[in-house]
């Protein structure tokens, strides 16, 4: 898949600020754009019909931060744990796995993205946060011990591609944590998963379904 920056300005030319975040004993600094209305305006009149070139990925979404809450309460530590995050868009849960000690490929498909990605993890000190930008077909290599994802089912489209790429990432004893709110293709996409090989299981956290997939036992 070919991606075009919309134009050469970027979101160094927009008024940022830094937010804390704040889950159990962990904290992380984020530089995010101020106005985010702003933003998408600036990219909605220089992309024409290009609507994936959005940058959704500027907003911290409520999935996220069930994500990361989730994370937190349930692993103490991911010492030695590669972990890839898809569609990372802030990549807040990037930034908690690397401070519980993981190894972490943050990856999104729009090539803005990935300079506040790198930016953010400087600021938190973080080296073992590495960016990607690829779509989840162009994911081809690499075993995880952890795949995470917050709000990846906005698009019907987006079903297939995630279900193939985590039967082709994961081994066993892998985990694929996901967080959605609650959109229309969940089930849909639960279902497509689970025929691929996974068994599931679901939370509930603050507002969003928290879904844990596990390769199934081979008999």
């Amino acid at each position: 898949m070919t991606v075009e920056r919309p134009s050469a300005l970027t979101l160094d030319a927009f008024p940022r600020d830094i937010r804390e975040f704040h889950v159990g004993n962990l904290s992380v600094s984020l530089d995010v754009v101020s106005d985010t209305d702003e933003l998408l305006g600036y990219y909605a009149d220089n992309c024409g019909s290009r609507l994936n070139m959005l940058p959704y990925y500027a907003m911290l979404w409520p999935s996220a931060e069930a994500l990361v809450d989730y994370l937190v309460r349930q692993h103490s530590s991911l010492q030695g744990k590669r972990v890839l995050e898809l569609g990372c868009g802030l990549a807040l849960p990037s930034m908690i796995c690397a401070k519980l000690g993981a190894t972490v490929d943050a990856v999104d498909f729009h090539p803005d993205c990935l300079s506040a990605v790198n930016r953010n993890a400087e600021l938190n000190h973080l080296t073992t946060v590495h960016t990607r930008c690829a779509s989840w077909d162009d994911i081809k290599d690499g075993r995880y011990d952890l795949i995470i994802g917050s709000d990846l089912l906005y698009e019907a489209e987006n079903i297939a591609s995630l279900s193939d790429c985590l039967s082709r990432l994961c081994r066993a004893g892998s985990i694929v944590v996901l967080s959605d709110p609650g959109r229309k293709h969940l089930q849909e996409a639960t279902n497509r998963i689970c025929e691929k090989g996974f068994t599931q299981t679901t939370q509930i956290v603050g507002d969003c379904f928290v879904i844990i997939f596990e390769p199934a036992p081979v008999c």
